[in-house]
């Protein structure tokens, strides 16, 4: 099992049922549809910094980047 040398916090966080559903529908593996691994931590830990840098004032270019849904996939 690969470890990242990050520490990390789980959290526990209620989401709407169709907001999760499109999302896991999204980040589903189309070959097996079952979710891919660690792509949903992914696009919530990139959303949340790019959101971070927002409200520190950043400009949007030196803001951490959107996730794509190839980099969510891969």
């Amino acid at each position: 099992m690969r470890r990242s040398d990050e520490l990390t916090k789980d959290w526990k966080v209620t989401v709407r049922a169709d907001v999760a559903g499109a999302v896991e529908f999204v980040l589903s593996d189309t070959t097996t549809n079952a979710p891919l691994y660690g792509a949903r931590t992914k696009l919530i830990t990139q959303l949340l910094e790019h959101w971070l840098d927002s409200i520190a004032g950043k400009p949007l270019g030196e803001c951490k980047p959107l996730p794509t849904l190839e980099e969510l996939r891969s």
